[in-house]
């Protein structure tokens, strides 16, 4: 385990917001990644991809910086446009 990982545990266990925001932001990370490793793979630009699944530019720009709290019908939605299966995991 590394500093920051018992940083984080330690912090969420003293505070649940702590907690729910460390939660929320793994997740947008880990969407950020997935989702511009789709774009790549798909080779689109941003502004193509963006259209193709039915968000801005800005908001598509925002989603792969991890600036965007991800929500089920978001990730809904980008599966539904690029003919992907949905899949969440328990870890």
């Amino acid at each position: 385990m590394s500093r920051i990982d018992d940083f984080i545990r330690q912090q969420s266990a003293a505070s649940p917001e702590f907690a729910a925001a460390a939660v929320q932001t793994s997740l947008n990370l880990e969407t950020a990644v997935a989702v511009l490793q789709l774009r790549t793979e798909q080779n689109l630009t941003r502004a193509a991809f963006a259209r193709q699944i039915g968000l801005s530019l800005p908001t598509l720009t925002r989603l792969e910086a991890g600036d965007i709290d991800v929500s089920l019908s978001l990730l809904k939605q980008i599966a539904t446009a690029t003919h992907k299966q949905l899949s969440i995991k328990f870890t």
